[in-house]
């Protein structure tokens, strides 16, 4: 924090270098605050001191000029203790305590002369004001600044503009006119200021009430936007989580990844004529990647399913038998009727989006055990790298909220170009396809392109 960008110091005020030194040092940055303006009002009242009373100002500075201090960890805590509402000396005690500069020796000492200076300042404006109420009607009229920052003069002009004037008998407690001027008897001046007082304590206890509704308002509004921004994204696809590092524009990046790359390969793997083996046409090895992609979706989208009934069907009789010392998950008909409540679904669908990496690695062992394993091929290492690939990435697509799906174009069918780009040759009709289209949901909007054979 930078202190000459913080404070105005008063014109013709005298600068206290250590302090500012200090001050310069950083800290807790409300603390440094306060600090800054306690020295800067601390200033204001010498420069007024000094101008009511300069003798006396000199007399105190001369005091400090040479005062020798056998102990200013001592004097430290004395000074800490003696001023506990002080956020000045604590900041300089702090920055003491825990960097031990030489500034803050001389800047405890400059503290002390201002403390000093403000108590002398508080014993002349005391003996100000006695000597203003004492001469109520005296007629003199000086204005002298009480305790609450009011002058004299501001109850004489109120009363001033009653423009009355009392006759003679007047009740001694009561104001009287001399010379144009209304003066106060010392019992109203004090009621006055007494009233003075509490008014500025109701004001001080409103603006406290008014910040701590502030932040609560501040507090709630937080909230709300949280909530509603909750609601407006759970379970609607049409809007994106950024830090989802599995939305559905990388599930669909991911996923044309595997065309790119995996595909490829496996292609080459399958068309690759070694010796003594059955030779396999291109079509033949497309139809058979193709096949491990709609058998995997159809193998995903039902483990995604049975995953979501056992959770069901646990909470069920969790919930309709606590203390069962043994429950099954076969569903029976019926017994999954009750709804889990919403927030508890949608909870358990977010988890499952999260926590992810052991049930792909389950995922993918069930199908090549289940699936792939029926499959010519089964044991080409290309085209289990291919599978295991494509299980990935279909698994995120069916725990999506709702399910992200895909689709094949038919065979014979008008080749559409806004959904299928054409493979390795140009076409009107599809002769096979190669690579399906991904959607963001069913009948929702296309998220990537496939590819298709054309005839």
């Amino acid at each position: 924090m930078a202190f000459n960008q913080s404070v105005s110091v008063p014109t013709g005020a005298i600068r206290r270098q250590a302090l500012e030194t200090v001050l310069k040092h950083p800290s807790d940055i409300q603390l440094v605050k306060k600090a800054v303006e306690e020295y800067r009002d601390m200033l204001e009242i010498e420069k007024y001191f000094s101008d009511i009373d300069p003798n006396r100002h000199t007399s105190l500075c001369k005091k400090y000029e040479h005062q020798s201090v056998s102990s200013y960890s001592k004097l430290g805590e004395e000074l800490v203790d003696d001023n506990k509402n002080s956020k000045l000396i604590k900041h300089i005690w702090g920055i003491y305590k825990s960097k031990r500069l030489p500034e803050c020796q001389k800047a405890m000492l400059e503290f002390s002369l201002l403390k000093d200076i403000c108590t002398a300042y508080e014993k002349q404006k005391t003996q100000y004001k006695r000597e203003n109420l004492s001469s109520t009607y005296s007629g003199t009229g000086n204005p002298r600044v009480n305790t609450q920052g009011l002058q004299t003069t501001t109850f004489h002009q109120t009363a001033h503009t009653t423009q009355s004037r009392h006759p003679t008998g007047v009740p001694d407690n009561a104001p009287v006119q001399i010379d144009g001027q209304i003066f106060y008897p010392e019992t109203m001046y004090k009621q006055l200021e007494h009233r003075a007082s509490e008014q500025f304590k109701d004001i001080d206890s409103l603006q406290k009430d008014l910040k701590d509704a502030n932040l609560q308002m501040n507090e709630l509004r937080n909230r709300l936007s949280g909530f509603a921004s909750k609601q407006l994204t759970e379970g609607n696809p049409d809007f994106t989580d950024l830090s989802d590092k599995n939305r559905p524009t990388k599930i669909a990046e991911m996923f044309h990844n595997i065309y790119d790359e995996e595909w490829t390969t496996a292609l080459e793997a399958l068309t690759h004529v070694k010796k003594g083996s059955e030779p396999r046409t291109e079509e033949q090895a497309i139809k058979l990647l193709m096949e491990i992609i709609k058998r995997g979706y159809l193998f995903c989208d039902n483990y995604a399913r049975k995953q979501e009934d056992n959770f069901i069907t646990l909470w069920n009789q969790c919930i309709e038998k606590p203390f069962s010392s043994a429950m099954s998950l076969e569903s029976t008909p019926g017994q999954n009727t009750k709804k889990v409540p919403k927030i508890v679904l949608s909870e358990f669908k977010n988890s499952r989006k999260v926590d992810c990496t052991e049930t792909i690695k389950n995922a993918i062992k069930e199908f090549n055990t289940e699936v792939l394993s029926k499959l010519n091929h089964k044991d080409n290492p290309a085209v289990i790298a291919y599978a295991s690939r494509c299980i990935e990435a279909l698994w995120l697509m069916v725990i999506q909220d709702p399910p992200m799906t895909i689709d094949w174009p038919k065979e014979n069918s008008k080749f559409d170009s806004g959904v299928y780009k054409e493979y390795c040759r140009k076409g009107q009709y599809v002769k096979l396809p190669v690579w399906p289209a991904v959607y963001l949901y069913k009948n929702g909007p296309l998220v990537n392109k496939g590819y298709a054979m054309p005839e």
